[in-house]
């Protein structure tokens, strides 16, 4: 969806992209309702190591018959073979996305050979940024620009019975679903209630999610809205959110909270510590600390009435300065440069004012 962001945002007069991608991908739709070009030309990760490799080479080929400029990789995780075949055959400067903590770890993982001719990495964040051990020539920090999604601001509830709470995101420990459930064990005499909204990636899981809340004699306090697309919808009876993830890279649920108006509860670590504290939004509890976390959901709902309309201020104040226009100007600094063959360090945490 970052991507989708650039591409429909971009000065189409002075940038052109052919988007190669896997057969049969769910992204080309998208991409054809705003007429952008793209190729299936790559393989789906289960067709095996040589159909990937036959299909890496077969792209490298025809970006060096195209007329491009530059290679943009989106995901770091497929630099390795889109570079060494660049190498040998087109030679062209690359730009790469380092958009989470697996991927800059892969990074630093790789020869320079495989990134010579990258000209700078992006990451969505210093605390990604930070973990990146390469040169600081070529290390750029973007914040994502916000696209509004014309979510319309939550009203303040008059009643606190249930309190109600969204946890947006897959079902998983390191994005602290079960870091709530004992969180929640301490708040067995408060009206809250947890709506769950998003699939676990696997089962086993689910089962393993829904197991501990049973244990725990939690299944009032829990609804699993499973995933969802209307998020509008899912907002709407909501008093507040809670994200409680560990090492999210930047985090963009925060930032729909923030559109919508509902106040906010994040780790204090990873990316989106990070936002809250530079953006001063929201409030932060102690990361993969039950008990703190816990006691947060408590003063935020004792408190609920004074802090929602400071809130919705400071957010208005944070989407503001995550203007679009600004962020696609930021990448078009970095595209030109780029497309010259320059390596480049450029950071932006959003506008100043």
């Amino acid at each position: 969806m970052v991507l989708l962001d650039i591409l429909t945002n971009i000065d189409r007069k002075k940038y052109s992209f052919t988007v190669f991608l896997p057969k049969n991908s769910s992204f080309s739709s998208l991409l054809e309702d705003n007429g952008i070009a793209y190729e299936e030309t790559l393989e789906p990760a289960s067709n095996g190591y040589l159909s990937k490799l036959l299909a890496y080479y077969h792209t490298t080929k025809r970006i060096n018959s195209g007329k491009f400029d530059l290679i943009f990789i989106n995901q770091a995780g497929v630099l390795r073979p889109i570079s060494i075949l660049n190498n040998l055959i087109s030679k062209k400067p690359i730009l790469c996305e380092v958009s989470t903590l697996e991927d800059a770890y892969w990074v630093n993982s790789l020869s320079t050979r495989i990134t010579n001719r990258v000209k700078s990495f992006i990451s969505n964040s210093a605390f990604i940024e930070d973990k990146l051990t390469i040169e600081n020539s070529k290390k750029s920090t973007l914040y994502y620009g916000y696209q509004p999604k014309d979510l319309k601001k939550v009203e303040k509830k008059q009643s606190k019975n249930p309190f109600n709470i969204i946890l947006l995101g897959r079902i998983s420990k390191s994005k602290g679903h079960f870091l709530l459930i004992e969180a929640a064990k301490n708040l067995k005499d408060y009206p809250f209630k947890f709506y769950i909204v998003g699939n676990a990636p696997s089962a086993e899981i689910e089962k393993d999610f829904i197991n501990r809340i049973e244990k725990a004699d939690l299944q009032s306090m829990f609804v699993l809205r499973g995933f969802q697309t209307n998020i509008q919808k899912e907002l709407e009876n909501m008093h507040m959110m809670v994200i409680p993830s560990i090492q999210e890279p930047f985090g963009r649920i925060f930032c729909e909270a923030a559109e919508a108006g509902i106040p906010s509860l994040v780790s204090n670590s990873g990316g989106l510590g990070e936002l809250s504290k530079h953006f001063g939004l929201g409030q932060r509890f102690t990361a993969e600390d039950a008990n703190d976390l816990s006691d947060k959901l408590i003063m935020m709902y004792n408190t609920y009435e004074s802090i929602t309309g400071e809130y919705k201020d400071r957010a208005e104040i944070m989407l503001q300065r995550l203007k679009m226009e600004s962020y696609i100007d930021k990448m078009e600094q970095l595209l030109k440069s780029t497309a010259h063959g320059k390596e480049v360090s450029i950071n932006w945490f959003g506008d100043n004012n």
